[in-house]
């Protein structure tokens, strides 16, 4: 098969060889220049600059001035250091250097006897990645901040307000009243207790490494650490387990802290409605796990708060990620899915 180039007939007819024509090696250097682009050559054997084209001249000049250091003695150690690991063939990975607030990103290619390198100041998109990431930072901040205020607000809210009560009506108020308000304030008090261990633990808490598990075993851990709690006051807490063993790929610990904090979120919209129960149930699909955490009883669907100003949910949120798994609301329930380990179905 001939695989030169063809002239075609748009007729269907015969077709003839065109000519190989050289580059246009001007147009070729005008594309470049018009690219931003700076070239540098060097002779790989004596380290010698052998060529910079205009435009590349034209930025290491603006590079100086802005840094007050030679650019080009930079530029040319910075690229030589890397003669030698580079091998024949274009460099494809990624180089950058700092002069003062610029920054130069350049490329290499070597062949035999000349090491090419391509460069140009990429300060603007390495900026605009920048404040990009911190307008991300900023926004994550904002939403850990606003559930502290919330959780903490609320909480000393309710304190205040019973003891004010109490203090109004010292003398008047029967032992049961009494008991209520101690009760509030001490509930009010725990919430706030849980609070500052969610951000002790989340602060302290090595990177989760997830790896293949029994579903069972992490959910029984996570309803003996939590159910505790929520019998203290009065909530009951039932699983639902799914048939046959199960393993799901995920990092037990943070799986459980994720776990206990939905517990608790449902623990306090059960004893906001009718119900006094949490149900956590466990599907297996074909591929995932989902772990369902649900408020059992009657008007315990509505939210106790905004779900953007609860800092357990933001938690159990992050940690569920770092497993590669996802935790969505579904009405009332918390819904976690995490994959199946393979293997194991």
């Amino acid at each position: 098969m001939d695989s030169g180039n063809r002239q075609v007939d748009p007729d269907g007819g015969r077709t003839e060889p065109i000519a190989a024509k050289p580059p246009d090696v001007g147009f070729l250097a005008k594309a470049i220049d018009a690219a931003g682009l700076g070239i540098l050559a060097f002779d790989r054997a004596t380290g010698d600059v052998l060529y910079v084209n205009p435009r590349g001249s034209e930025t290491l000049r603006s590079l100086s001035d802005a840094s007050r250091i030679d650019a080009l003695a930079t530029v040319t150690r910075a690229v030589l250091a890397q003669a030698e690991v580079v091998e024949r063939g274009p460099d494809d990975e990624p180089r950058s250097l700092a002069f003062g607030d610029r920054v130069l990103g350049f490329s290499l290619y070597p062949t035999p006897d000349v090491l090419w390198a391509f460069f140009r100041d990429v300060t603007e998109k390495v900026r605009l990645n920048t404040v990009a990431e911190s307008l991300q930072l900023s926004d994550s901040l904002l939403g850990i901040f606003t559930a502290l205020r919330h959780e903490l607000g609320n909480s000393v809210n309710v304190v205040k307000t019973s003891l004010h009560v109490l203090r109004q009506g010292l003398g008047r108020h029967d032992e049961d009243a009494v008991r209520r308000y101690v009760d509030r304030s001490l509930e009010a008090l725990s919430r706030v207790e849980s609070v500052l261990g969610t951000l002790r633990d989340y602060g302290f808490a090595p990177r989760p490494r997830p790896r293949p598990v029994p579903v069972s075993e992490v959910v029984e851990r996570a309803v003996l650490e939590c159910g505790r709690c929520l019998v203290e006051r009065g909530t009951a807490l039932d699983v639902e387990m799914a048939e046959g063993e199960t393993r799901i790929v995920a990092d037990p610990a943070s799986l459980e802290q994720a776990l206990c904090d939905l517990v608790g979120r449902a623990g306090e919209k059960a004893r906001a409605g009718k119900g006094l129960r949490v149900v956590v149930r466990v599907e297996n699909r074909r591929d995932t796990v989902v772990i369902r955490v649900s408020p059992g009883g009657e008007d315990v669907e509505a939210p106790l708060h905004a779900e953007e100003d609860d800092l357990r949910l933001l938690v159990a949120r992050r940690l569920v990620s770092q497993m590669e798994g996802t935790l969505e609301l579904d009405g009332g329930d918390s819904v976690v899915t995490l994959r199946r380990a393979k293997g194991h179905e």
